[in-house]
């Protein structure tokens, strides 16, 4: 029963350090969440920039091919840090859980006075 006790400590602290790991790396995709931001980002206004230059030059094709690109990677990096957000968050619960149950069942109780 000790042997049990003393693994439930160890996976729980185990969990905890994962889930600190998670809340910073979740941290670190909210700022790139906001540094990809489509509408904010210095990405944005380059794009707002060659709209302004393509519609000067409507038949300029590589102003055409340029905002595509620029776009298309703007929007991939929005939805790639929404996605590890939205994994992330998965994963800070999975790992909270597992710690809250694991410290149930260790041999850590409080002190009584």
């Amino acid at each position: 029963m000790a042997f049990r006790r003393l693994v439930a400590y160890r996976v729980a602290m185990a969990a905890g350090l994962f889930s600190i790991a998670v809340i910073l790396l979740l941290l670190m995709s909210f700022h790139e969440l906001r540094q990809n931001d489509p509408m904010s980002s210095g990405n944005a206004r380059k794009l707002d920039e060659l709209v302004a230059q393509q519609r000067l030059n409507p038949e300029d094709e590589f102003i055409r091919k340029d905002i595509q690109v620029l776009d298309q990677q703007i929007r991939q990096n929005y939805f790639n840090a929404q996605a590890k957000i939205r994994t992330g968050a998965y994963l800070l619960v999975a790992g909270l859980c597992v710690f809250v149950i694991c410290m149930r069942l260790s041999p850590v109780r409080s002190v009584k006075t």
